[in-house]
């Protein structure tokens, strides 16, 4: 099946919902959406009249996982997201990401005034060159900035916490200025791909 509307553009495998339609709005108790490694699930609210929708407010709780690659795809977080380079070119990012969170925005116009605040998690995640093994990100995305409260990365039998970080999410080629804590961080690892560069040191 193939679902289109304002917000969402996707094939679906498997479809669930119990939602409780009224003159005020939806009141959502569940939602899940599969399709193939692809999951969704959410509860919460849409204000507003749905059959003459001039405003549509959602305020939803949700949790998603899957592929990384499948969740950046252009008809999902693909449509707000441009990863800067070296994120950006073909096979540059891998894994399985875990999202866990809560969101608000007009469903017209979700692209402007989408916020949600997060804890992603990744795992076996290869981003630009850079081999992760586990990574917890805690922030909050108000559409286009993303900031960053923190970030624990594992890198084999090391570590790396990146502390508060602000990215405009709309430009491709933006600068980014971060505070980086290291804990026995294996420094071939940290390198990634400038490894070669340097080699032999």
């Amino acid at each position: 099946a193939y679902f289109e509307s304002p917000a969402f553009r996707h094939s679906i495998g498997q479809f669930q919902a119990s939602i409780e339609l009224s003159s005020r709005g939806a009141m959502i108790r569940n939602l899940g959406v599969q399709e193939s490694d692809l999951n969704l699930h959410a509860n919460g609210q849409i204000a507003g009249d749905l059959f003459n929708p001039k405003s549509l407010k959602a305020d939803i709780s949700y949790i998603l996982r899957g592929p990384l690659t499948g969740w950046l795809d252009p008809a999902l977080a693909g449509r707000f997201v441009k990863l800067p380079a070296p994120f950006s070119s073909p096979g540059a990012v891998s894994g399985v990401i875990a999202v866990e969170g809560k969101m608000s925005g007009e469903l017209a116009d979700l692209g402007r005034t989408l916020e949600t605040e997060a804890v992603v998690q990744l795992e076996d995640a290869n981003l630009g060159g850079w081999r992760i093994d586990k990574g917890v990100f805690k922030g909050v995305w108000q559409s286009p900035l993303l900031m960053l409260e923190s970030a624990d990365l594992r890198l084999g039998d090391g570590g790396v916490r990146i502390d508060e970080l602000t990215f405009d999410t709309s430009q491709a080629d933006e600068d980014l200025h971060v505070k980086v804590d290291f804990d026995n961080a294996d420094f071939r690892k940290l390198l990634g791909p400038a490894l070669n560069a340097v080699y032999p040191l």
